[in-house]
């Protein structure tokens, strides 16, 4: 397959957008709304994986909601979902093993093949 010139990758993101804006008009719940971000622009776009957390609040868990690549292997399901429970002010450091993140493929001039993905991150606010 030939690679795009930048005015058909242009014209595929703009019809991608758009696509995704007329599928987000027409949902009618939350979570219909996180899948289509996964399925309608992120995998759509040529992305590799994209998780979505949220904040349960029965409990206050972060948690994996929707997922586009590995994480979701059928429909809307999560394989393995993470839980985190989490407040302002913590602090994580995720680590995601290559064979769970981008395996042998990696990602060209960015991640190479079979990194382990580490990530600091910290609550700073809890917008409600």
């Amino acid at each position: 397959m030939r690679e795009r010139t930048p005015t058909e990758r242009n014209a595929h993101f703009s019809e991608t957008i758009n696509a995704f804006g007329s599928i987000l008009m027409q949902a009618s719940i939350i979570q219909e709304s996180i899948w289509s971000v996964t399925k309608h622009a992120v995998g759509k776009l040529g992305y590799i994986d994209c998780i979505i957390y949220l904040i349960n609040d029965d409990d206050g868990e972060l948690y994996q909601y929707a997922a586009h690549g590995n994480k979701n292997p059928t429909a809307q399901d999560i394989h393995n979902p993470i839980k985190l429970k989490m407040g302002e002010g913590d602090k994580i450091t995720l680590l995601i093993p290559a064979h769970l993140a981008y395996g042998d493929r990696g990602i060209p001039n960015l991640i190479p093949p079979g990194s382990d993905l580490i990530f600091n991150l910290e609550i700073t606010e809890i917008v409600e």
